[in-house]
């Protein structure tokens, strides 16, 4: 299970670099915009997308080494699809109303 999700991001980093950017913005960034769009999916599909190679070796290597060992749990499946839910209305909200200098 844990190769099959890093297989994932993978092929989602594949298509930052690949795709053209307007699909990858409107099917894979969560914003305002998508969500305005009912593009609802860009909660879950945002979770996979990497678009900077040192970002995706640092969250391939965490999930490796700690979605191994948790992996059997239902709690701690279900703490992390909550963690995931709140950053990304975190980073949907950054994106909204963004800090000026």
């Amino acid at each position: 299970m844990v190769l099959m999700l890093m297989g994932a991001n993978v092929a989602v980093y594949m298509l930052w670099h690949m795709a053209s950017p307007d699909f990858m913005r409107d099917h894979f960034s969560i914003s305002l915009d998508n969500l305005k769009s009912g593009r609802l999916h860009t909660l879950l599909t945002n979770a996979f997308s990497h678009y900077d190679s040192g970002h995706l070796f640092g969250n391939m290597m965490g999930l490796y080494f700690f979605g191994s060992n948790v992996r059997s749990s239902l709690f701690v499946h279900c703490c992390i699809a909550e963690t995931c839910f709140v950053c990304d209305m975190s980073t949907m909200h950054i994106h909204t109303y963004p800090v000026s200098p």
